[in-house]
């Protein structure tokens, strides 16, 4: 029985208002999964729309599956707004669905069926990252569950996942924005002495996302990203004070206990740091030569002149 598709799945899909497109990257899915050789088209040397007809006639089943039934099964649009166009949800969408399937399964009521996990084993190269990303969504919850409202729960269940997932992505916000690269390197470098068993020599993190991908590993659980991002921000902070202090040098001295007591009352008083209240006498002092030429003023009328004799 040869089975009619439609250009582009343009199905009506049920009473949800689903665009037909949801239909058309899962049904690449479903044929991907039967077929492998259907992984690795070229959108640009092959008719995609010819190769998922000639399947699906070949295959009058799966058609029937994907015609009659997977779009009453899709879970309504506001469902997966929350799917994003990103290499990395997609990386944490498998593992998390990965983690379903070796836990204890679940009921949400006693009188709904089991649940049975089922993921597709080949996705097609040629889908975008979000397509990609509903579609292997949409698999999932059409292929593992017989009820909706259990297909919606989980879905919940999934949105609230990610959404506390990435509620550490802040820790790393300062990684954005203006020398992005850099402070991405200075934080690679940092990583590499901290942890180097945990990363290649060659390794570079060639974005934003690459960075939260590498840290969606479990062994960094939320305190210890924190406390590597705050240290290898310490750092790149010292990088840009070093290259803003060029004409600038490190003195050391010792002081009197009273002097350093004076000095930090002063500091509080002014607002100013050590450094600023020391910078301020001594430039006011090689501008105006007050207090030094009134000490030396009192030591030569105590003392004499220096270096004279009797």
């Amino acid at each position: 029985m040869a089975v009619n598709i439609p250009n582009r799945f343009s199905l009506r899909i049920g009473s949800t208002g689903e665009d037909p497109s949801r239909v058309a990257t899962v049904a690449w899915l479903i044929a991907a999964h039967e077929d492998s050789s259907l992984v690795d088209l070229n959108p640009n040397a092959h008719d995609l729309q010819k190769a998922l007809k000639e399947f699906v006639n070949k295959n009058p089943e799966t058609g029937v599956f994907i015609n009659d039934s997977m779009p009453k099964k899709l879970v309504p649009q506001e469902r997966i707004n929350w799917i994003k166009d990103n290499q990395r949800q997609f990386f944490w969408i498998r593992d998390y669905i990965s983690k379903l399937k070796t836990s204890q399964p679940k009921k949400i009521r006693s009188d709904l069926s089991p649940v049975t996990h089922t993921l597709p084993t080949s996705i097609p190269h040629h889908l975008s990252n979000r397509e990609r990303n509903v579609a292997f969504v949409d698999y999932w919850l059409a292929k593992s569950f017989r009820e909706m409202i259990t297909a919606i729960q989980y879905c919940k269940e999934m949105e609230f996942g990610w959404n506390k997932h990435i509620e550490s992505d802040k820790l790393f916000s300062w990684l954005e924005g203006v020398d992005a690269e850099k402070k991405r390197d200075c934080f690679l470098s940092f990583l590499k002495n901290r942890i180097p068993n945990e990363i290649n020599d060659y390794y570079k993190f060639q974005s934003h996302e690459d960075l939260l991908i590498f840290f969606d590993h479990p062994m960094f659980i939320r305190d210890t990203k924190e406390l590597y991002s705050k240290d290898a921000r310490k750092i790149w902070n010292q990088r840009l004070r070093r290259e803003k202090a060029t004409d600038e040098k490190q003195c050391n001295f010792v002081l009197p206990l009273k002097t350093i007591s004076k000095l930090d009352r002063l500091a509080k008083k002014h607002h100013l740091t050590r450094t600023e209240i020391i910078e301020l006498i001594i430039n006011g002092e090689a501008e105006k030569e007050t207090y030094i030429r009134e000490r030396l003023s009192r030591r030569l009328l105590l003392l004499g002149p220096l270096g004279s004799t009797e």
